[in-house]
């Protein structure tokens, strides 16, 4: 697995998307356990500012958005448009 060989998980696109977001964005509730479990950044955001709680938020990922939480994730950040995860998981 690229995990154990030394990927650097935290590693980021040019959207500044890292593996955790895209783990959080497509729902892959596996992937997003591994990443956390090495020590990903649960709170790094892309361009927007948005960070994987919130956009596991907006998609109703809820087992996601608890590990986040017990990961540490930050509940309170805004993205550029002022949307916290709060404001997503009640839209």
């Amino acid at each position: 697995m690229f995990l154990d060989s030394g990927a650097n998980y935290d590693k980021c696109d040019n959207d500044i998307w890292s593996p955790l977001m895209l783990a959080c964005v497509n729902g892959y509730t596996e992937i997003v356990w591994m990443l956390l479990d090495r020590g990903a950044d649960c709170n790094k955001c892309d361009r927007d500012e948005k960070s994987p709680l919130m956009y596991s938020c907006y998609r109703g990922y809820t087992d996601i958005v608890r590990k986040l939480l017990d990961g540490g994730a930050g509940y309170i950040k805004c993205g550029k448009e002022g949307w916290s995860p709060w404001i997503l998981l009640n839209s």
